[in-house]
């Protein structure tokens, strides 16, 4: 009895400092996997912020694109009336 008295505590410290290894272990492969994950995350917002400028591009580019389209469409509208003869009558203005 007495020997499983001090035989006990040894084993209980000698599995706590193998736990405590183990989770120091663990604890650098998490920080190595958090920075991998970390710079990946940093990767994929480039990416995505050259992707913002590409579509602001294109956003701004229609955007032009459409203004342009109904300036020559008034324009047009504008000379086919002169054109034709209809202009702005007086007669429907009285509403």
């Amino acid at each position: 009895m007495e020997a499983l008295g001090i035989i006990l505590p040894i084993i209980i410290y000698l599995l706590t400092i193998v736990l405590l290894v183990m989770l120091i272990i663990l604890g650098t492969k998490l920080m190595k996997t958090v920075d991998r994950i970390n710079s990946f995350i940093d990767y994929i917002e480039e990416k995505i912020e050259s992707l913002n400028n590409i579509l602001t591009f294109a956003t701004d580019t229609a955007d032009k694109l459409s203004s342009f389209g109904g300036r020559f469409v008034d324009k047009f509208i504008t000379t086919a009336n002169k054109i034709i003869g209809i202009g702005s009558s007086d007669e429907y203005d009285d509403y």
